[in-house]
């Protein structure tokens, strides 16, 4: 069975994708929040990775 991926992929660039936090929310409701924030979290600090990347860490 051929399965598209195109749910998978980014809406608008690659932080953009909520693949892992749905994984979470999927398999342990409970910690969906935390994922979600850790997604914004890392968009964030990607972000300020790309100009300054000695401040993500």
């Amino acid at each position: 069975m051929i399965v598209s991926l195109d749910a998978l992929l980014p809406a608008s660039g690659p932080q953009a994708s909520t693949t892992y936090a749905d994984w979470v929310a999927a398999h342990d409701p409970g910690a969906a929040g935390l994922a979600r924030g850790l997604v914004e979290d890392m968009h964030t600090e990607l972000g300020r990775s790309r100009h300054k990347p000695g401040r993500f860490g």
